[in-house]
């Protein structure tokens, strides 16, 4: 709930993790990383069904001319919506900071040559990500925005829009 009441007032939110019982995997590191690649990996793909939509469709039908602009139509907004959140999400969970997916990719790598800096990491992980969250929000420069920025492009590119 306090994730979701973020998402509404600040911009950004969060949700609970799902727990995993590592006794469950038969290789604990390298399954953990996998489930951990599970979330970002489900959300590339529905990005890409989304492009494949678009593509589908066709811009002549989630387009419209307004003036001499053209521009998305509810149906294209929504898929373009769709797709660009997705990507966003995908991209954004593999950065390798804890909690975010990527930290636990990026951590099972790194347990194994340099534990101490992957503890280290993973103790001072949330507060870089909310540095990097709160700079963005407070200075005006979003480091965030500069990683996502190709990203969208990409979603643009994918799905017929560009």
């Amino acid at each position: 709930p306090i994730g979701s009441l973020m998402l509404l007032l600040v911009g950004f939110g969060y949700a609970k993790p799902v727990p995993v019982n590592p006794i469950n995997l038969n290789n604990p590191r390298v399954d953990m990383m996998k489930v951990a690649f599970a979330g970002p990996f489900s959300n590339l793909i529905l990005c890409f069904f989304g492009c494949l939509v678009m593509r589908f469709v066709g811009i002549e039908q989630l387009t419209e001319i307004i003036g001499y602009k053209r521009v998305l139509t509810s149906t294209g907004n929504m898929l373009f919506t769709f797709s660009a959140i997705n990507m966003i999400l995908g991209i954004f969970n593999m950065i390798p900071i804890h909690p975010l997916d990527g930290g636990q990719i990026f951590g099972g790598f790194l347990d194994k040559t340099n534990p101490d800096l992957s503890y280290k990491l993973r103790i001072y992980g949330p507060k870089i990500l909310f540095a990097i969250i709160f700079m963005g929000l407070f200075m005006g420069v979003s480091i965030l925005s500069f990683i996502f920025d190709p990203f969208i492009s990409l979603v643009i590119l994918m799905s017929g829009l560009g």
